[in-house]
């Protein structure tokens, strides 16, 4: 059996707005996938991706990593 990564979400203001950042121990894979995620963007100061949180849905982005990854919010 393998074991899935684990992403780690979390609340946080980033360039004065709220966002949800995505931390993950690096995995291509994991990180292709958010490449093709609609509204995520790296932050080189962050070193992570986020997303806005008023663009964020939980459901959806749990349904386009699910597979690849736990997602733990």
């Amino acid at each position: 059996m393998t074991i899935k990564p684990t992403i780690t979400l979390y609340l946080s203001e980033h360039r004065n707005q709220e966002v949800i950042l995505i931390k993950f121990e690096w995995n291509k894979q994991i990180a292709d996938r958010l490449r093709t995620f609609p509204g995520t963007t790296w932050s080189n100061t962050q070193k992570c991706w986020y997303i806005l949180q008023k663009e964020f849905d939980l459901s959806t982005f749990y349904n386009h990593l699910k597979q690849y990854a736990y997602v733990n919010y």
